[in-house]
């Protein structure tokens, strides 16, 4: 499945101005600040450990819509061969300042404000102690002036190799330019021949090259690497991030999509598909959530998927007894888009009805909902079913099954394997009146528990 490997530095940063490295789509975007950037160049400079790189071969043909890194658009067009699933950050950070040598770095400062910088570094610092090599890394404004006395006094003026050489500070977005590098060293060395030679010497042992030979540590998965097994790596490798949902990945799966995108000439676009349904569902009964406040209040993009998985699995064990009905998130990632675009629409109806439903109950509000995670199964059951779910000894299963739940309190924990259970117990009873679901039959309501309802949030206390 993968294998550990490692990349030149180099190479790496023109895989990513060619776009054979590129992003799956459900990658966020990058966004460190000027500090960290001149923090990592230190790294590199010093030849520090960078951290692990993974990567995810296509195999030719992307699993996912894909994007260049930020600042290499240029390489749009190309069809990667491998997608990077961590070290963004890292390697846009170093791409920008290191190998794109004629726009600045559009970066924020510690304030978070915009700010557009150049990135050099100071040789006299640099070829002293390592321990001084973060101040030896120099961010210079977008006009290359360096200022002081809050901005009225011009200190360098590295607009051209003249100032920088007396300066004394090197430009990093030509350092794997040998020809460029060696003009650079000529016009130092002539300002100062004695004193500059000698530094030139040890910045180019102590800094040039080990940039020019730094090795980036990398696992490549292979291309026949499952869907569900590149998001567990991708949770488990970006700890320092926020962890990528199904949703996501769903959405760079589907708009990758070929067949899709040769027969509309357009990619098909996930979220703005939930968006209409969510609005649909959401106009009529607000108890589904309000779009003002966040578009996955009330009922989420999860539930949702959730919903329409568990039909898809009811569907396919009607043929196969051996499938298992059931939602997990493998069944979510293996959801394929003609599927999805067939069910989405029965599930659209289903939720409407729940809305419904929820209204026939006095749940007005998505505040009064007790449980939110009780409209996957009940949906999933009002689109298996339709209209059968409409006569008033359905109804009356229905109700008591939705009321156990919430005043037994059946919906707190792990609620997968109980989705899988209600939807085939509550399908059962309402169509052949088999035995009443678990959720019936083993709701309990406590009456001391009146005394310790104290909290809003309890969905026991909504529903009373």
């Amino acid at each position: 499945m993968a294998g550990l490997d490692s990349a030149n530095l180099k190479n790496l940063l023109r895989d990513v101005a060619s776009g054979r490295l590129q992003l799956p789509d459900f990658q966020r975007e990058w966004k460190w600040d000027d500090d960290r950037i001149r923090a990592i160049i230190a790294t590199v400079t010093l030849d520090y450990p960078l951290g692990v790189t993974m990567t995810l071969e296509t195999g030719g043909e992307s699993p996912f819509r894909t994007r260049p890194l930020t600042g290499a658009e240029a390489g749009a067009e190309r069809e990667p061969s491998l997608l990077l699933l961590d070290g963004q950050q890292r390697l846009t950070s170093l791409f920008q300042a290191l190998y794109v040598s004629d726009v600045p770095v559009l970066t924020v400062n510690s304030r978070g404000k915009p700010v557009s910088r150049w990135y050099y570094v100071d040789i006299a610092k640099a070829t002293g102690s390592p321990s001084d090599r973060d101040e030896a890394i120099v961010s210079v404004p977008e006009d290359r002036m360096l200022r002081r006395d809050f901005g009225r006094t011009v200190v360098h003026d590295l607009t051209d190799t003249t100032g920088e050489c007396a300066a004394g500070l090197f430009p990093l977005r030509i350092v794997f330019d040998t020809q460029q590098v060696n003009a650079w060293r000529r016009e130092y060395e002539k300002a100062d021949e004695a004193r500059n030679f000698r530094l030139w010497s040890d910045f180019e042992d102590k800094v040039l090259h080990p940039v020019r030979s730094f090795q980036v540590p990398m696992i490549n998965l292979s291309s026949s690497t499952s869907m569900d097994a590149v998001c567990a790596v991708f949770e488990r490798v970006n700890t320092g991030g926020v962890p990528l949902n199904v949703f996501e990945l769903l959405t760079a799966t589907y708009a990758g999509n070929r067949a899709y995108t040769s027969r509309t000439g357009a990619y098909y676009d996930l979220p703005s598909a939930w968006r209409s349904i969510k609005e649909h569902v959401a106009e009529r009964y607000p108890a589904l959530g309000r779009l003002e406040v966040d578009l996955d209040d009330g009922l989420s993009n999860s539930d949702f998927l959730q919903s329409v998985a568990l039909v898809r699995t009811w569907n396919r064990k009607q043929q196969d007894p051996s499938v298992g009905v059931s939602c997990k998130r493998r069944d979510l990632l293996e959801l394929p888009l003609g599927d999805f675009e067939g069910l989405s629409l029965r599930l659209k109806d289903a939720f409407e009805w729940t809305g419904g439903f929820l209204f026939s109950q006095c749940i007005v509000h998505v505040a009064d909902l007790p449980y939110r995670t009780q409209l996957v199964p009940l949906a999933a059951v009002r689109a298996i079913l339709g209209d059968e779910t409409d006569t008033p000894e359905a109804i009356r299963k229905i109700e008591q099954w939705y009321w156990c739940g919430v005043l037994g309190e059946m919906y707190g924990g792990s609620t997968e394997t109980r989705f899988t259970r209600d939807v085939e117990q509550l399908v059962a009873w309402i169509r052949r009146d088999e035995a009443a679901p678990d959720t019936v039959t083993d709701a309990y309501f406590f009456p001391d528990r009146l005394h310790t309802l104290k909290t809003r949030n309890s969905a026991a206390y909504k529903g009373i």
